[in-house]
């Protein structure tokens, strides 16, 4: 069972940095400087989006947030939740879009990076 597990981590990680968006056909590269740590209270929030930027990888660190990328406000009732260790693939103009709040009683913590062309 753990050397399925450790496969699979293998797999992921080896992934190219395109696989997730559909329409790139070319490698990305990590935008410098645009490792992102947000916490996610009762107001929305959304990314600081650097200019280069194609696609944003979004790890849920702590506690479930609510998100929505339709330009709806994410609540109780609105929107997809991605709990603890979800990772959200988010690509073009969506990330612009992207809205987040918490859905527990204690704020939530996400880490964002960022994949662009270079």
């Amino acid at each position: 069972m753990t050397w399925g597990v450790v496969s699979l981590l293998l797999l992921l990680v080896a992934a190219p940095a395109w696989a997730g968006c559909p329409g790139i056909s070319t490698p990305l590269t990590p935008v410098p400087t645009s490792l992102e740590s947000l916490t996610v209270s009762t107001t929305v929030v959304t990314l600081t989006v650097p200019q280069k930027a194609t696609q944003a990888t979004i790890y849920v660190r702590s506690n479930t947030v609510a998100w929505t990328t339709d330009g709806s406000t994410p609540s109780t009732t609105n929107g997809s939740l991605a709990k603890v260790d979800t990772v959200l693939l988010v690509c073009g103009n969506a990330m612009s879009r992207l809205k987040m709040v918490r859905q527990t009683a204690s704020d939530a913590t996400i880490t964002v990076t960022y994949d662009g062309h270079s």
